[in-house]
């Protein structure tokens, strides 16, 4: 399960912290172990990731695949439901789908963590193809990560995060 087929079509529960630990196999198979060459492992806190997505079978699945020792991970189903997770304080990533089924798009969302946390990096992942000049306004920290996407993508762009810090 290389490739990861995203949809955003499904409303999902609330948001929920994933601090369970999970079955390291299953992760082994699906994504290979973050490489600590580039100084990542140097890095002297977690790295705290907030994924924003409506599908709630892709939440599970990315919650699975993204959570490991080095990260803390929330998962989200609507921009409204992130809004109250970055009141308990910063986050370093967001991982957002552009099109959410609230009121809030994930570019909104984006802008909103950049107002109060100008460091944190945004991903913004969708089905369409995403303007340069709507990342470009989100500054340099911003990347855009086509559906579906290579799971290996998106870790490397959270690589890519952590080694900035």
């Amino acid at each position: 399960m290389d490739r990861l087929a995203l949809s955003s079509t499904l409303a999902g529960p609330a948001c929920l912290a994933r601090h369970e630990p999970f079955d390291p196999d299953l992760a082994m198979a699906v994504s290979p172990p973050p490489d600590l060459s580039s100084g990542a492992a140097d890095s002297p806190a977690v790295l705290r990731v907030l994924f924003v997505e409506d599908d709630e079978h892709l939440r599970e699945v990315l919650g699975a695949l993204f959570e490991h020792d080095e990260r803390e991970l929330a998962v989200c189903a609507s921009a409204e439901e992130a809004l109250a997770r970055l009141a308990e304080g910063p986050w370093d990533v967001l991982v957002a789908d552009v099109n959410l089924g609230g009121r809030l798009s994930g570019l909104d969302l984006a802008r909103r963590v950049l107002d109060d946390t100008p460091r944190a990096w945004v991903v913004l992942t969708s089905g369409q193809a995403i303007g340069p000049q709507a990342l470009a306004a989100l500054g340099p920290r911003a990347r855009a990560l086509p559906k579906p996407f290579d799971a290996s993508e998106l870790e490397r762009l959270l690589d890519e995060a952590r080694a900035s810090r």
